[in-house]
């Protein structure tokens, strides 16, 4: 996993577009002494980038019953500048826990909830709760899995602000992103 985090955030410094990075990491990673110890934003300055162009993204999906556990990581992460995202949101138990404990900068909403909520009035219900609840936090909305126009222009009008999906691009290799 450290490996993998330290080649992500070195193949991303550089790169032309300046866009923010977003790395996957399991609940577990946010515990790893490297994130608190200033290893990571060292990595980060030494390659010319900071971590305000880093986004930590963990599943709450995965997260379970750890949350407690997490919030005081991912306050040490948010006070060193990084961004934190909570992915496949509206597919935990928690009613809400992470999102409330881990006070996220974006809540990715799962493909589940996005993926035909066009023409489902109950997929769209579900979103509006989530746009609320990430909005009394601050947090931006993406949407994941958008595969059409028309998924696209009823999230836009449900709040979303950011959207993921193939409607958009398809994944790319490493070399458009990456000098």
């Amino acid at each position: 996993d450290r490996l993998c985090r330290a080649v992500a955030l070195r193949d991303r410094v550089g790169s032309a577009a300046r866009l923010r990075l977003f790395v996957n990491v399991l609940p577990s990673t946010l515990l790893d002494p490297e994130w608190s110890s200033g290893a990571v934003p060292e990595l980060l300055a030494a390659a010319g980038s900071n971590p305000g162009d880093v986004v930590v993204e963990v599943s709450e999906r995965a997260i379970g019953t750890a949350v407690a556990a997490l919030a005081p990581a991912c306050a040490i992460l948010r006070d060193a500048g990084f961004g934190l995202a909570l992915d496949d949101v509206g597919t935990g138990r928690d009613g809400g826990e992470a999102q409330e404990q881990l006070r996220p900068h974006y809540l990715k909403v799962d493909a589940s909830i996005v993926r035909g909520i066009d023409s489902n009035l109950v997929k769209q219900e579900i979103f509006t709760t989530i746009a609320r609840a990430g909005g009394s936090i601050g947090a931006s909305l993406v949407a994941v899995g958008v595969e059409s126009a028309e998924e696209a222009a009823t999230l836009r009008g449900l709040g979303a602000r950011y959207g993921q999906g193939y409607h958009f691009a398809g994944p790319a290799p490493r070399e458009k992103w990456a000098p």
